[in-house]
């Protein structure tokens, strides 16, 4: 009896634990599935990683791999590479075979410079380290414009970046690689707020904003720098700032009896300490002039409503303030219609409507971007991954900022990421809007902001190769602006400078 009930009790324990253990696997089971199931559609993104801009290369070998370039000169090479226009006679064919004299050279030309010492640190924000020199390249994007500036009394050893264009080393203050000479500061404890003002641990600074080199900037008399804070609006940089007795704008401070924007900036909230700005709820919108005070009230972006009519940006968009309904982002109803942007829109279903977000949208019958329909996009699978790129069951559609749109017919859909704006990859093929690169490596393709990326072999500007590019040592500086060990490079376009 004894062993009958011994043997029981084993026989029932192994059903315990293989029951547990059934079900423990039927758990795993059922929570990978979830897991896959709500995959967040963000996994699919590939972020650009920032510290890809901030690496250093330095010449190893002590030879440099040249290929000549129209405008090219001996004495030029010798003077950019030895410091000296007279030593030219070092520099060698591919092969090390003496050049005898400069009409041998011709474009393209493999030709090598020995014993030239080239080594470059990245900082950020345009500032950059080459031999032992402090650089900073100077961008404006609407323009086109780029300059780049040497700092001759900087410091290499003890640069330091801040931000907004500000920077340190042990003996000077720096704004776009300019010395700030007008002021004098604590350096130990100077910080940039943004654009327009600084503080160290006594005072704080103001630059007017069309100062563009910081060579006015001065102290704001009167501003207590333990607690000065820029205040956040619209506009970028912020003119406004306040401390606990102030309000500043565009480095004057706001009298109270100018109740309209003092009393608006007086009591902004500080909504994060560790934070360098206070956010403002929004920037003092103004009620329309004919609108019903007492009913008035706001939607959402740029829709409000009083009890007789609704608004876009401040102008009368419909008469039926009753039903109106913000959707979001440029979406609103009035119960009828849909609008975007203020206007009613037909090609939108009102009563299977359903707004996602990056302005995407889709009712019954198809996927959309601010009313363009994104062809072949199914509603009923579609999932939004960031404001550039949707996705269903079938395909990946990119949509441009213009809201013209397609999708990647040959694309691996199991393996597929994205690396930036315009760029996809997958296990076989790299992707330009849509288009393979065909001679980029995918394993080792990268995106270096957006509009340079290397492999192994290439450095690309927006897709196309830079034949003169060094893809060993290439660097991006400053968005527009990289360099490599033979030469500098805007808008993908090699200088011989």
């Amino acid at each position: 009896m004894t062993s009958y009930i011994k043997i029981l009790l084993l026989l029932i324990l192994m059903l315990l634990i293989t029951g547990c253990v059934f079900l423990n696997n039927k758990k795993l089971t059922l929570d990978n599935e979830l897991k896959n199931d709500n995959k967040s559609e963000e996994d699919r993104v590939f972020l650009l990683d920032t510290g890809t801009n901030y690496k250093s290369y330095k010449n190893t070998d002590n030879i440099l791999k040249y290929t000549f370039m129209a405008g090219d000169t001996l004495w030029d090479l010798s003077e950019k590479y030895y410091g000296h226009a007279t030593d030219w006679r070092k520099i060698t064919f591919s092969d090390g075979s003496v050049i005898e004299n400069h009409y041998q050279i011709r474009i393209g030309a493999k030709i090598n410079v020995p014993d030239y010492k080239w080594e470059l640190k990245n900082l950020k924000d345009g500032y950059y380290i080459q031999n032992d020199v402090v650089h900073f390249n100077d961008i404006d994007y609407f323009d086109d414009y780029n300059e780049d500036r040497v700092l001759k009394s900087a410091n290499a050893n003890k640069i330091d970046v801040l931000d907004y264009g500000y920077a340190k080393d042990n003996n000077n203050l720096y704004y776009r690689g300019n010395i700030i000479d007008s002021i004098s500061v604590d350096l130990e404890s100077i910080e940039a707020l943004n654009e327009l003002y600084i503080k160290d641990k006594n005072n704080v600074y103001c630059k007017k904003y069309m100062d563009t080199f910081a060579d006015q900037m001065s102290l704001l008399k009167g501003a207590d720098a333990k607690d000065f804070v820029v205040i956040a609006v619209n506009s970028y940089p912020s003119r406004y700032a306040r401390d606990n007795n102030n309000v500043y704008q565009s480095c004057e401070k706001i009298s109270s009896e100018d109740n309209d924007i003092y009393s608006f900036y007086k009591d902004r909230e500080i909504k994060d300490e560790n934070f360098k700005y206070t956010f403002s709820v929004d920037s003092g919108r103004r009620i329309p002039n004919n609108a019903d005070v007492g009913s008035y009230e706001f939607l959402g972006y740029q829709y409000s409503k009083d009890k007789n009519h609704v608004y876009h940006n401040n102008r009368i968009m419909s008469d039926k303030p009753e039903s109106a309904k913000y959707l979001g982002g440029n979406y609103v109803t009035d119960g009828e219609h849909v609008y975007i942007m203020g206007f009613p829109t037909e090609k939108l279903d009102i009563n299977s409507f359903e707004y996602l977000k990056y302005e995407f949208a889709k009712d019954k019958n198809g996927v959309y971007r601010n009313s363009t329909l994104i062809l072949g996009a199914s509603p009923d699978t579609i999932k939004i991954i960031n404001k550039y790129y949707v996705m269903d069951d079938k395909n990946l559609y990119f949509v441009n900022y213009d809201n013209k749109n397609f999708a990647f017919d040959n694309l691996d859909y199991d393996t597929f990421v994205i690396l930036a704006t315009r760029f996809v990859k997958d296990k076989s093929h790299v992707y330009y809007q849509g288009s393979i690169i065909p001679e980029a490596d995918v394993g080792s393709f990268e995106c270096l902001g957006e509009w340079y990326q290397k492999d192994k072999n290439f450095v690309y500007f927006q897709g196309e190769i830079i034949e003169e590019a060094d893809a060993d040592s290439f660097l991006l500086i400053n968005g527009y602006f990289g360099k490599d060990k033979h030469h500098s490079y805007f808008l993908g376009e090699p200088s011989i400078k």
